[in-house]
């Protein structure tokens, strides 16, 4: 039996998968089989004709490897890390191993590019 969760909740919810489909790369055919639903399914849920995602939220947690209480509130558990795309998460990497001498300069360099970037127009 599908949770009675209010509209505005299911609406996040919807995003967060969804949103957690487009930057984990993974494709709706991938999660409908892995759910063992059909990929209309998937899209019902996506055009929010559907609330059968309801019935498997757990199932959905475990497939992007977070719990579901992340899955229901990412802004409350701080899951800003799962919805980084893998070159962001490089990227954050790197910069995390920046010694403090090299941060400078390299943050000087990309604001530097930003900017160009920006006038430019590209």
């Amino acid at each position: 039996m599908a949770k009675k969760i209010p509209l505005k909740n299911n609406n996040e919810i919807l995003n967060n998968i969804f949103r957690l489909i487009q930057i984990k790369g993974v494709r709706q055919t991938d999660l409908a089989q892995y759910l063992g639903v059909s990929r209309n399914a998937i899209s019902q849920w996506k055009i929010n004709k559907s609330s059968s995602y309801m019935d498997y939220l757990d199932k959905i947690a475990l497939y992007f490897d977070i719990s579901t209480d992340d899955l229901l509130h990412p802004d409350k558990t701080n899951l800003h890390d799962t919805f980084l795309s893998q070159d962001e998460m490089e990227l954050l990497t790197n910069y995390r191993l920046l010694k403090d001498e090299h941060l400078k300069k390299a943050l000087m360099t990309v604001l530097s590019t930003f900017i160009e970037c920006s006038i430019s127009g590209t």
